[in-house]
C-alpha cells in the first residue's frame, strides 16, 4: 500500500471507518483522469430527450436519437404506461448514493403487446406501435465526435475510451425497473423484470451498450453487459449467451462486415466478471498491426494496470448513424432483445493513453439496517485499533455490512 495521510472516522457506535484525507469520492472511480483531461466525457447526470428531428440535442445536449436504430419515445422508466406518452422502459438519470447514473432500459417488443381486433372493421390495432412517438423497442443514442475535431481514422491511429457500468439488478440497484415484454410473447404477457439482470448482446455491426466507430465504414467497435440468461427474444428455450461478463466484436477475419455480433461466425471475445456490479473499464482500440483482424483492443478493468488484449473484427457501422462522423455511441438497436444498462460515466480521447490507478478511497453512508462502504482498490478491515488488516474475501464496491455486528474498523489498499 502506498503511504497515505489517513483519519479514523466514527460511523456508528459498533463501527470505524479508517478513511484517506482526500475530496469525497466520486463514483468510485478507479484511474486518474488522462493528461490534459478527456475530449469528451458524459457524467450520466442529464437525460434530456430532444424532439423528433432535432439532431444533437438529447442528454447533456450533445446526443441524437435521430436514426433507424431508435424509437425512443422521450419517456423516463416506470409510472403508468400510456401509448403515445409513456411506453415501457425509456431513458433517465437516477441517484443513488453518491452515484448520479443513467439508466437505459429497452423491455424487449412492447408493441406486439395490448392489441386488440377493430369489430367494425377487422383491422388490428396496437397501443405500442412505431413510428413515433415510439415504443421504446430500440433504444440508440450518438455523439458526433467529428464536431470535436476527432479524425476519421481515430480508431485505427488509436483511441481511448472509459467507462463505468453494470447490468441492474433488484437486490443491488435502485430505481425503477419495467416489465419485460418479450418479442413473440404476447399471448403470455409480460414477464417480471429478471432477479439476474437483463444483459446485453453485441448486435450486428458492434452495436451495443458503448459503441464507436469511424465514418463511412471504416470500422466500429462495440462492448456489452452480458448475464447468462441473455439471448435476442427473451425465450429461455432459445439459445442463451452462458456468459458472464463484458463482450465486445468478434474475431472474424480481416474484413469489416455486419455479422460480428452474438450470433455471427468467428471466435468469441470477452471477460468474465459479475456486471450485475460496478465496473470500471480503461480500454484501447488501435489498428491491428498483425493484419489478422482489424483492432487491437486492450481493456484494463476496475484499477488494474495490466491489460486483456484481444484481436477483433470490425464492424461496417453503415445502417444506424450518420455514416460521414466519427461517432460515439450508447444503447442497443435490436428490436427483439431486452436489456438494461446503468452507466456512470462514458469518456473518449484521441490517442493511446496508458492508465494510472486512483489512490485508494473509502466512505460509508447508512443503508436502512445495514451500511454500504464504497470503495477503490482492495477493501481490508480489522477488529481492533491494534489488530492485523486483512483482507475481506470477494469484497466488491458497494460492499454491504450489517449494522447489528461487532466493531470493525475499514480501509481501503492497493
Amino acid at each position: 500500500m502506498t503511504p497515505m495521510k489517513s483519519r479514523l472516522l466514527k460511523c456508528l457506535p459498533w463501527c470505524y471507518l479508517l478513511a484517506s484525507i482526500t475530496p469525497p469520492l466520486r463514483a468510485g472511480v478507479a484511474y486518474s483522469d488522462p493528461p490534459g483531461g478527456w475530449t469528451y466525457i458524459f457524467n450520466g447526470d442529464k437525460d434530456t430527450a430532444g424532439a423528433d428531428g432535432s439532431g444533437f440535442t438529447s442528454l447533456d445536449g450533445t446526443w441524437s436519437h435521430d436514426n433507424i436504430g431508435d424509437v425512443w419515445d422521450g419517456s423516463k422508466i416506470g409510472g403508468a404506461f400510456t401509448p403515445g406518452v409513456n411506453s415501457p422502459g425509456g431513458v433517465m438519470s437516477i441517484t443513488e448514493g453518491n452515484v448520479t447514473f443513467l439508466r437505459i432500459q429497452d423491455t424487449g417488443n412492447p408493441s406486439q403487446y395490448g392489441c386488440t381486433i377493430d369489430p367494425a372493421s377487422g383491422e388490428k390495432k396496437c397501443p405500442y406501435v412505431d413510428p413515433l412517438p415510439g415504443s421504446n423497442r430500440k433504444i440508440y443514442l450518438s455523439h458526433d465526435l467529428t464536431a470535436q475535431g476527432v479524425s476519421d481514422t481515430f480508431m485505427d491511429d488509436g483511441v481511448t475510451l472509459s467507462f463505468r457500468a453494470r447490468v441492474p439488478t433488484p437486490k443491488k440497484a435502485t430505481g425503477p425497473l419495467d416489465p419485460i415484454y418479450r418479442h413473440g410473447g404476447a399471448d403470455d404477457g409480460p414477464k417480471p423484470y429478471p432477479d439476474a439482470g437483463d444483459g446485453t448482446l453485441i448486435n450486428d455491426q458492434g452495436f451495443s451498450n458503448v459503441y464507436i466507430s469511424q465514418p463511412r465504414g471504416l470500422g466500429s467497435v462495440g462492448f456489452a453487459l452480458t448475464v447468462p440468461q441473455d439471448n435476442f427474444t427473451g425465450n429461455p428455450e432459445d439459445t442463451t449467451s452462458d456468459f458472464s461478463g463484458l463482450i465486445m466484436n468478434r474475431f472474424d477475419g480481416v474484413d469489416i462486415k455486419a455479422a460480428i455480433g452474438f450470433s455471427g461466425p468467428g471466435e468469441f471475445r470477452g471477460i468474465a466478471l459479475d456486471p450485475s456490479d460496478w465496473h470500471e473499464f480503461w480500454i484501447q482500440v488501435k489498428k491491428d498491426k498483425t493484419e489478422m483482424g482489424n483492432f487491437e483492443v486492450s481493456v484494463f478493468a476496475d484499477g488494474s494496470t495490466t491489460p486483456t488484449v484481444f484481436i477483433v473484427t470490425g464492424g461496417d457501422g453503415s445502417k444506424v448513424i450518420d455514416t460521414e462522423i466519427s461517432a460515439l455511441g450508447i444503447g442497443g438497436t435490436k428490436t427483439v432483445e431486452s436489456w438494461a444498462l446503468d452507466l456512470d460515466f462514458v469518456a473518449i480521447k484521441p490517442g493511446l493513453v496508458a492508465p494510472v490507478a486512483s489512490r485508494p478511497r473509502i466512505e460509508i453512508a447508512r443503508d436502512g439496517a445495514r451500511v454500504k462502504l464504497t470503495f477503490t482498490g482492495k477493501l481490508q478491515s480489522m477488529d481492533t485499533v491494534k489488530g492485523q488488516w486483512a483482507d475481506v474475501p470477494n469484497a466488491v464496491s458497494p460492499f454491504s455490512a450489517d449494522a447489528a455486528g461487532s466493531q470493525k474498523y475499514f480501509r481501503s489498499a492497493r
